[in-house]
């Protein structure tokens, strides 16, 4: 046995050991990373369809969840999506680097109403993907299913009713 481990660790597999090793810990990290994600329930109110429209949402809030967002993700269901939360209003900008699916994307203002919407975003497998801007100011930013504001008949002016999570519940005004 000791043989075989000495054939092997001197074989050029050997060489490709620190890569694996160094892949294997990004991919754990994310995995973990995901797991102790927030998580929370939004409700809007569709105006158009007077109907209340629920999302689960994994909460973005600081820097490298907002940067990292839904990257390498092979879908979402339905009714989930990632809301972002960014320090104060302002345009906000996103690219599609490394996903795998298209995505409607919804910008809220401070007071949680809708600002801009863009949908049917492509994903981006290439070096340079382009960027994409809120019209107007924006705190928050929803990253959903692309087709879901068209199914759901969701609109500019739509406002949040709710933001709801395992420890808190409170009424966006």
């Amino acid at each position: 046995m000791t043989t075989c481990w000495w054939r092997w660790l001197s074989s050029p597999s050997r060489q490709r050991l620190p890569g694996f090793i160094v892949a294997l810990g990004v991919l754990l990290g994310c995995v973990s990373a995901r797991e102790n994600t927030a998580r929370a329930t939004l409700t809007l109110h569709a105006t158009a369809t007077g109907q209340d429209v629920v999302l689960q949402v994994e909460v973005a809030d600081d820097v490298a969840e907002r940067s990292r967002g839904l990257m390498g993700r092979d879908r979402l269901a339905e009714n989930q999506g990632m809301w972002f939360i960014f320090p104060n209003e302002s345009l906000q900008r996103v690219w599609m680097k490394n996903m795998r699916f298209a995505l409607d994307i919804v910008f809220l203002s401070t007071n949680g109403c809708i600002v801009a919407i863009l949908q049917q975003i492509p994903p981006c497998s290439i070096e340079e993907c382009p960027v994409y801007q809120s019209s107007a100011p924006s705190q928050y930013m929803l990253e959903i299913t692309a087709g879901f504001v068209k199914s759901h008949a969701l609109r500019v002016g739509d406002c949040l009713k709710t933001v709801a999570d395992k420890n808190m519940t409170k009424s966006a005004s």
